[in-house]
């Protein structure tokens, strides 16, 4: 009631730029409660709304699309961790068109099949198109697409992969979390490259729990950073790569010279191939490995000295290095 109360308030809410309320335990009538409020109060500079893991239930989430047309500025909207199904992918939709800002949407961990993200990416399309046909020079409207989180969603067959792709060339994604999915199977990562390249590529890309496993994933993961000059963040974890195209897509990495974050987690990278890579990144910035053992010397590699040498030579020099789990 208190939350409603202040959300209720436009005086107070004026100045709100960002709402976090991820685990509080809403469920769905403190959600529904909290999103009539806000719809009322229609805060003009709210960018971040966070409301993962809340239960929230398609009561919820439906009360939730009914306020977005309030929130135009918009810029991440967070809604994982609710076990939503299609159903509430379906409501949650209705609301996106008018998010002319957003810039990231986070939908994982739900319960979300092809139906809901087809529902989802053709809403976002649908926005894309009228901030194209509507916009004006004081209207809020997103650089580039939405950044797409479906990780640990029913995400997977083929026909999940060529709508990712389509909405990746059509440029209304630019953006995937694609962590403990299975669209790397059947062709998947070979229909994303495909799609990148038809489009203006993607600005980031996490993958995890072998979504590209091996060597003919590692090579599709390899086509896809070739088809991205424009990405900014990489995250692969726990990936078994083997050893050529672990090297395959360490030489990709040169066509992302704007690479700021990087991670690298258990993915049998070695220090040889990763080394020179480090070295052609001259914007990065955070770098995270662990588990690769780029400490020992197995298949040649120089060990850790060699990526160490290469980090040294790099400008700017890193902000954040975790080496969690490598071993020294």
């Amino acid at each position: 009631l208190g939350l409603v109360r202040i959300l209720s308030d436009a005086g107070a809410c004026m100045n709100l730029a960002l709402l976090d309320l991820q685990g509080c335990g809403l469920g769905s009538e403190g959600v529904a409660g909290a999103s009539r409020a806000l719809r009322r109060s229609t805060p003009p500079f709210l960018a971040h709304l966070e409301l993962a893991n809340n239960g929230m239930g398609h009561r919820g989430v439906a009360a939730l699309a009914g306020a977005l047309p309030a929130l135009r500025a918009l810029t991440h909207l967070g809604v994982a961790r609710n076990a939503l199904t299609n159903r509430g992918a379906l409501a949650l939709a209705k609301g996106l068109p008018f998010l002319a800002a957003l810039t990231s949407l986070d939908v994982s961990r739900n319960e979300l099949d092809g139906q809901g993200l087809g529902a989802v990416c053709e809403k976002l399309l649908q926005g894309a198109v009228a901030r194209t046909m509507w916009s004006t020079e004081d209207s809020p409207e997103a650089d580039g697409g939405v950044c797409l989180n479906v990780a640990g969603n029913r995400i997977g067959n083929e026909e999940c992969a060529a709508l990712l792709a389509k909405h990746l060339s059509l440029g209304v994604l630019d953006g995937l979390g694609l962590a403990q999915t299975l669209i790397g199977k059947g062709g998947g990562l070979e229909a994303l490259a495909a799609g990148a390249a038809a489009g203006a590529g993607l600005r980031s890309l996490e993958l995890s729990h072998d979504v590209c496993r091996g060597e003919e994933g590692g090579k599709r993961l390899a086509e896809c950073l070739e088809a991205s000059p424009r990405l900014e963040a990489l995250r692969v974890t726990s990936v078994s790569l083997g050893g050529g195209a672990a090297a395959a897509l360490c030489a990709a990495l040169s066509h992302c010279p704007g690479l700021t974050q990087l991670t690298l987690k258990d993915t049998r990278v070695g220090a040889s191939a990763l080394a020179p890579a480090l070295r052609l990144l001259p914007s990065l910035t955070q770098l995270t490995l662990g588990g690769n053992r780029l400490g020992s010397s197995r298949d040649g590699d120089a060990g850790f000295a060699h990526v160490a040498r290469a980090l040294r030579d790099t400008a700017p020099p890193l902000v954040s290095l975790d080496v969690w789990g490598e071993d020294f």
